[in-house]
């Protein structure tokens, strides 16, 4: 293989590495927001819940309770690391859009397309990627650079 279609290979195999480690991140974060929102819910429901028969009420007694004072003061915490999640979600979401766009766009065929979501996306060994699609590791080894110089080059 000549140097240039090495570092096609190279480009290509990092953008959809770069591709599956936002996907990875974005389920962690999603699983950290759903943390924190129950989290948050759980403290509402001990805390505030069997006080509050009124919005306005619980605003006065917020102002004179040290105590739902305080579980106002965490539940605006837990709000500020639900948002500080939320916008850094939308940005991650953005790059990998950003990155996937680029995938659907480099012409692939349907195997190489498959290739790709099982090696890279899905995080397959290159042996059961080959097992699963019925070809041997050297054919499979042909389409992954074929898919990876497309990558590199679309966009």
């Amino acid at each position: 293989m000549g140097n240039q279609q090495a570092d096609s290979t190279r480009q290509g195999m990092e953008l959809v590495r770069k591709y599956r480690n936002l996907k990875n991140e974005i389920a962690q974060k999603e699983d950290a927001l759903r943390e924190i929102i129950a989290q948050k819910n759980d403290l509402y429901e001990r805390s505030l819940a069997p006080v509050q028969t009124d919005r306005e009420l619980v605003r006065t007694y917020a102002k004179s309770d040290p105590v739902l004072a305080t579980v106002a003061a965490i539940n605006d915490v837990y709000g500020q690391r639900i948002n500080s999640l939320l916008c850094s979600l939308s940005l991650l979401y953005a790059r990998a859009d950003t990155l996937k766009s680029r995938i659907d766009t480099a012409g692939l065929s349907q195997k190489e397309e498959q290739y790709v979501r099982l090696r890279y996306i899905e995080g397959m060994s290159a042996t059961d990627t080959a097992q699963r699609l019925g070809f041997c590791e050297r054919h499979c080894r042909s389409i992954n650079h074929s898919a990876l110089s497309k990558i590199a080059h679309s966009g």
